[in-house]
């Protein structure tokens, strides 16, 4: 079955429900979104004057752009493969969805894709705040390399979400082109606040003192590996150095912490 929301087509949608008093459930539940297959179950809980919907859906597939395409949103991210469990509980009926108000789980896996600035609030949640943005100001601008983005070899995390508060489970691993970064913390979606720690893997050469990395260079640190890979290995060790995010996630405060 093909149905449309708001001029958008989507499907096929296959399902199947049975209902009791009280309570409606709808499994299993399959639907096509791009290039995303989305498979699980719906249940919906009534008591009294309250209800409670619960979701437990598993997307796998290609480009997870393509979803945000047939949504008609900004594409924060996209990917070769994608793979995501998501369980998702939140008061009122199904269509009566907002994620402020859920609590519940994601976890998720993309592989060989693309982190871009975006300006969309809501699509800005995809890797809980515009990473591409971020290290940009930071000077990791990975545009000559490529274009559409700050390309990765692979992200994986999970995280919680609670009261409106997204927090991660251990930190999310982006393992990018030439260097490796982690992220932990939260993300107040009622407020649209961050609150964030960025780590950040930075080759580091007897010839070029730390110092220079942590004074706002990791760039250099990354150009030391590009070299590295391509002329024999020469780099003395690795460094992680630590960010602190805090703030509106649209512009949010970003200052250095520490190194190890």
């Amino acid at each position: 079955m093909q149905f449309e929301r708001q001029g958008q087509k989507f499907g096929p949608l296959e399902a199947t429900w049975h209902a009791d008093d009280g309570q409606l459930a709808v499994e299993p539940l399959s639907l096509t979104l791009g290039e995303l297959k989305l498979s699980g179950a719906l249940e919906w809980q009534a008591s009294g004057e309250a209800s409670l919907s619960r979701a437990q859906v598993k997307a796998t597939g290609g480009n997870v752009g393509s979803a945000f395409q047939a949504l008609d949103q900004q594409v924060p991210v996209t990917s070769e493969s994608a793979d995501a469990d998501m369980q998702l509980s939140w008061p009122g009926a199904p269509w009566q969805f907002a994620l402020p108000l859920s609590t519940g789980r994601v976890q998720a896996t993309l592989e060989n894709g693309r982190l871009r600035q975006i300006h969309s609030s809501g699509a800005k949640l995809v890797g809980l705040f515009n990473l591409d943005n971020v290290l940009r100001r930071l000077q990791l601008d990975f545009s000559d390399v490529t274009s559409g983005g700050t390309a990765f070899n692979s992200i994986e995390g999970s995280a919680t979400l609670y009261n409106g508060r997204l927090q991660t489970e251990g930190p999310i691993v982006v393992d990018g082109t030439a260097t490796r970064f982690t992220l932990s913390g939260s993300v107040d979606l009622n407020r649209q606040t961050l609150d964030q720690r960025l780590g950040i893997t930075v080759p580091v050469s007897q010839n070029l003192p730390l110092v220079a990395v942590m004074a706002g260079a990791p760039q250099v640190g990354i150009g030391l590996f590009v070299v590295d890979q391509l002329f024999g290995r020469w780099l003395d060790r690795a460094t992680q150095i630590y960010y602190r995010i805090e703030g509106p996630w649209s512009s949010p405060n970003i200052n250095l912490e520490s190194a190890q």
